[in-house]
């Protein structure tokens, strides 16, 4: 399923209740910013969070949804930094991270990105 904002507004987008589709498994959140992940992180069923044109979410977005289960990751053109791959790191049920002209993710996380076993740049 692929979400992008119902409507904008002067403080960013008005974000569509993702939490109330119980059975989501995958999620293309587009143009969400950071505020709009604490949505995303309430859907406890997801598996699959590819996030594209969601350039100006930060490490904020990716704390956000540090609490799900997901399988799959993918973070193309967004402000993340290696914060992010601490944060990815943890979570365990993670098999497959991309990211995709991430700039602020370092080769000086490579110790952390050891800890993201799933972790591919």
């Amino acid at each position: 399923m692929q979400l992008g904002p119902e409507r904008q507004t002067q403080s960013g987008f008005e974000i569509r209740p993702t939490w109330q589709f119980p059975a989501l498994r995958e999620l293309t959140p587009i143009g969400f910013q950071d505020d709009g992940f604490r949505h995303v992180g309430r859907c406890q069923r997801l598996e699959r969070l590819t996030c594209m044109y969601c350039r100006d979410t930060t490490d904020v977005a990716t704390g956000h949804i540090a609490g799900l289960q997901l399988k799959y990751y993918y973070a193309g053109l967004t402000q993340i930094t290696d914060r992010s791959l601490e944060i990815l790191g943890r979570m365990t049920s993670l098999e497959k991270v991309e990211f995709f002209e991430t700039k602020g993710v370092t080769d000086a996380a490579s110790p952390t990105s050891q800890s993201c076993r799933a972790c591919a740049r």
